[in-house]
């Protein structure tokens, strides 16, 4: 007879089957309660707020009346938190019958465990239900949802912007000129409501007798949300509390107050008062950057501080990456050692309201929590010493030291390191804000911050703290600093000649001073030209320079960037020094089709980005400082559905840091596929773009890594030349015509193929749509050798693969394409080979190495740039016989004006089916192969776009 299975074995089991479903549960605990008694617990189980405990023994089970002892009073702690649920489970008899191999096969399977459950209020255990471990995750998934108020953050955020916008139209109706303004009046209003959540907040939470003196005992005073509000009170309230500490919360809105007339401010505060006790109620504040969110949905400020801000869910997945318990620079972490924790400094240099930083606190605090370190000090001390934050946006520094602080309104801190920096020409010296802090700038390393009132400034800047702000001399970044985590301000200079922005594009959004652009502009470009970093690439690679620069060895960074960073011809210095400087750990993808916005008075903002209100695509970036070794994987997570709640994020990242190596769909209770996992070996990438984040499918990934090592693959621009860019024909001060879209052949002028409709385009035969005209102040000479470099083949610039069915067309005659075509000659003339060429931008395998090669900016939207299109690889046209490409000729010329089908729908458009038979007929792929491959491609979301 096998020897049985113990039942702290299967317990050991039953726990790691639950944590790869992304829970935290722990085997075997002992717990030691106030009253001194021992409780030896089966499972327990970290839900953050409260734990979990589980009991479970062979059936038949008796452990029903052993669980229920875990709710004595006063409350069983288990890593500081209370056991507020318990699990009684019975395993199969015939379980410990078998040797343990088998037993753990058996129950990663079986769906005949009994589950009861029962909570500290209850007292008593319901009905037993048959189910799976799987099944026991679900109820525990549903129960974290129910009892988790973080799921109605949209409504309450929403409510508390409608109370702002009612209270900023009573403020527009004053006659102070000065909240005219709708923007003024609304963040004013958003003070306010700060203000009064807070105050809320400090009445529900904090200890009196913690207070000092002579305050101590003293009662927090708060307005009653039911009566009328009076500005007197509130007044007498704030200055109250401001003789206490809060300064950075309670002194702008005093200050806004007081300067508001009586009845105005009245009718503002009437609006704000009840929801900002509804929030404090609710305890949402816990976990949510309420404030934050507001300021995101209530004022179109992205536009102009050129600033995204971190969605929620995205934070909690890239903070809990960062801080991987397994990471070497974690892992000994703890506090035996009393200053280590003072020692450690987590840095966002472009903080914004504090969601990165405040998810930062909360993974910090989790962690010195499981490790055994729980103590009332610990959130004041990591508030006040391990987290650092700058920003060029007064108001939102405040709005970070009030985020960060409502995290413990039960802790009175002091001094936070959060600055303000100064942007743009002051003392005749250009400021860049957090790029200050770049080695390279002109204020040589030094920062300069703005004061909290416009006229008042300090050359080197303030800190704000708990009673005020103080002046903070030469001011780098901190020694030790482990973490740089950030979403930086996304802008960039545009593309050389790009007319848009033939005035520059400020750095972090509206400059005071327009005559001070050329200034800032030259400051950037001198700061930045002896970096990796340059501003066609986007801010982000600047503030990645900056943080290269000051973090050490086994230091990590962890970013929000533009998905340009993964495949940007632009951002290639940028991937070399990760490769040649970092161990590159996670590059997180979303492909969620999903968009919503795009209304008036609405920012847009799609799912396959992680901040607010954006219609650009990212990507979250996790990397240690140091050389990789040969066995380093960088791990590629593409998202099919990117989370949208606190918990689901949470339970995504868990999932993540258990499954780490290997391609792996990602599941979770809640969700039984968000997308998969996708390991590659660092030194199988190079600083050309990565193709691992293209699809949500790994099996194409690898079909197209496949695809680029065949000895018939070759760049295009090896053998190919490549027609103007768009600038050059009809930019207003280089363009050597004027374009309308007209394209009469009797007006004097040329023929030109400019638009790509999807409607209109659907063959790969095509006629003109455009006229252009030579401009008078050219030569003829110009225009001649721009017309040289027209052809009849040319490739799609922009291709949307959810609306247009062709990738490359051929006009009758030589003509130029403009803005959506790329006109493409090759270098040695071969009849076919131009017709071959069109075929093969069609074909699947075409298509497939286009995608990879692409950058996204949006699902369906694939853009392709000149440099870009030169290094894309393609079939080697070349090693083909005069046979081959005369077939191919033959073969376009039977299918040239047949319709195709939108790229989503190639998985039945016969035309393509015909056009890949040929393919696979010249380089010899398996057409069956192919076939299957189709269904696959079009189920992507960002081939279909949410189509399919």
């Amino acid at each position: 007879m096998p020897d049985a299975t113990r039942e702290e074995l299967l317990n050991g089991k039953f726990a790691e089957s639950l944590r790869k479903l992304g829970f935290d549960a722990q085997p075997e605990q002992r717990l030691k309660s106030a009253t001194g008694r021992t409780h030896q617990v089966d499972v327990l189980i970290d839900l953050e707020e409260y734990a979990v405990a589980i009991e479970a023994e062979y059936q038949p089970a008796t452990g029903e009346a052993d669980a229920l002892k875990r709710f004595e009073q006063p409350p069983l702690l288990w890593r500081g938190i209370p056991i507020q649920l318990a699990y009684s489970i019975s395993y199969p008899a015939h379980l410990k019958e078998l040797v343990p191999a088998q037993a753990y096969r058996e129950l990663s399977t079986t769906s005949n465990l009994e589950i009861r459950h029962a909570t500290a209020e209850t007292m008593s255990f319901s009905s037993p239900i048959q189910g799976s471990v799987a099944r026991l995750a679900e109820l525990l998934h549903n129960y974290w949802i129910q009892t988790d108020v973080g799921q109605h953050i949209d409504e309450i955020v929403s409510s508390a912007s409608t109370a702002i916008g009612l209270a900023a139209d009573s403020l527009k109706r004053s006659s102070q000129s000065e909240v005219r303004d709708v923007d003024t009046s609304a963040t004013k209003a958003l003070v306010w409501l700060n203000a009064l959540l807070f105050q809320f907040l400090l009445n529900q939470s904090l200890d009196s007798l913690q207070l000092p003196h002579p305050h101590t005992g003293k009662r927090i005073p708060v307005p009653n949300p039911d009566s009328a509000a009076s500005k007197s009170e509130l007044m007498s309230q704030w200055k109250e509390l401001l003789d206490i500490n809060w300064w950075p919360i309670f002194y702008v809105a005093r200050e806004s107050l007081k300067e508001t007339p009586p009845r105005s401010a009245h009718r503002a505060l009437d609006h704000l008062k009840p929801v900002a006790n509804a929030i404090a109620e609710s305890g949402i504040i816990r976990r949510h950057d309420v404030a934050g969110r507001i300021l995101h949905r209530l004022l179109d400020t992205r536009k102009f501080l050129a600033t995204n801000y971190t969605t929620i869910p995205a934070a909690i997945i890239l903070s809990a990456l960062a801080f991987d318990p397994k990471h070497a620079v974690w892992k000994g972490f703890d506090l035996s050692n009393s200053g280590q924790l003072e020692d450690v400094a987590i840095v966002d240099p472009a903080c914004g309201s504090g969601t990165l930083l405040k998810a930062a606190y909360q993974e910090i605090h989790g962690h010195l929590r499981r490790k055994g370190f729980y103590g009332e000090d610990i959130p004041k001390r990591i508030l006040e010493s391990s987290l650092y934050g700058f920003d060029v946006v007064p108001a939102a520094v405040h709005l970070a030291a009030s985020t960060l602080s409502m995290a413990e309104c039960s802790q009175l801190v002091a001094d936070m390191n959060l600055f303000r920096m100064l942007y743009g020409v002051h003392n005749e010296i250009p400021r860049l804000g957090s790029l200050d802090m770049l080695v390279s700038s002109p204020s040589q390393g030094n920062a300069g911050r703005l004061a909290l009132h416009d006229g008042q400034e300090f050359v080197d800047g303030v800190q704000t703290s708990g009673t005020g702000e103080r002046i903070a001399e030469d001011l780098r970044f901190p020694n030790g600093c482990k973490l740089v985590i950030a979403n930086p301000p996304y802008t960039r200079a545009g593309g050389p000649g790009d007319e848009k922005n033939t005035a520059w594009n400020p750095i972090f959004g509206a400059l005071l001073d327009h005559r001070d652009e050329q200034t800032m502009k030259d400051a950037l470009n001198e700061t930045l030209r002896t970096t990796p970093a340059g501003v066609y690439q986007g801010l982000g690679s600047a503030f990645i320079v900056l943080a290269d620069q000051n973090i050490g060895k086994g230091g990590r960074i962890a970013f929000v960037l533009p998905s340009a960073m993964i495949n940007g011809s632009a951002w290639r210095p940028i991937r070399r020094l990760l490769l040649e400087e970092y161990k590159i750990d996670w590059i997180v993808t979303s492909h969620d089709p999903r968009k919503i916005g795009n209304r008036a008075g609405q920012n847009a903002r799609i799912y396959a980005s992680f901040s607010e209100s954006t219609s650009m695509s990212e990507v979250l970036l996790v990397a240690t400082k140091g050389k990789a070794g040969q066995k380093h994987k960088v791990r590629f997570v593409n998202l099919k559905v990117n989370p949208t709640s606190t918990i689901d994020a949470i339970s995504v990242a868990r999932v993540l840091l258990q499954e780490r190596r290997n391609t792996k769909n990602i599941s979770t209770p809640g969700k039984p596929f968000w997308g998969q996992l996708h390991a590659v070996s660092q030194y199988q990438l190079s600083p050309e773009p990565w193709i691992n984040n293209c699809f949500v499918s790994s099996d194409l990934i690898e079909y197209c890594l496949l695809l680029r090592t065949k000895n018939w693959i070759k760049a295009i621009g090896d053998d190919w030349s490549l027609g103007p860019g768009e600038m050059d024909i009809k930019n207003p001060k280089q363009g050597l015509f004027t374009i309308d879209e007209s394209p009469d052949a009797s007006r004097h002028g040329y023929m030109a193929l400019w638009h790509h409709s999807g409607k209109k385009i659907r063959s790969m035969f095509v006629q003109p749509n455009a006229h252009l005209t030579p401009r008078e102040d050219r030569t003829t000479i110009e225009i001649g050798e721009m017309l040289k470099r027209g052809s009849r083949l040319h490739c799609a610039r922009e291709l949307r693969t959810n609306t247009q069915s062709v990738a490359a067309a051929i006009t009758r005659t030589e003509m130029l394409g403009v803005r959506s075509w790329i006109s493409m000659n090759p270098r040695q003339a071969k009849n076919g080979l131009i017709e071959l060429a069109c075929l093969w931008f069609n074909s699947t395998p075409g298509l497939l190495l286009r995608l990879t090669h692409a950058h996204k900016p949006y699902p369906g939207r694939h853009t392709i740039t000149h440099s870009a299109l030169s290094s894309l690889l393609a079939l080697d046209f070349s090693r083909l016989s005069v046979r081959q490409t005369e077939r191919a000729r033959d073969c376009y010329s039977k299918l040239e004006t047949r319709s195709l089908k939108p790229f989503c729908h190639a998985d039945s458009d016969s035309v393509r089916s015909e056009i890949d038979r040929f393919i696979c007929g010249v380089t010899r792929l398996n057409l069956s192969n192919l076939e299957k491959l189709k269904h696959g491609i079009v189920q992507e979301p960002m081939v279909n776009a949410g189509t399919r």
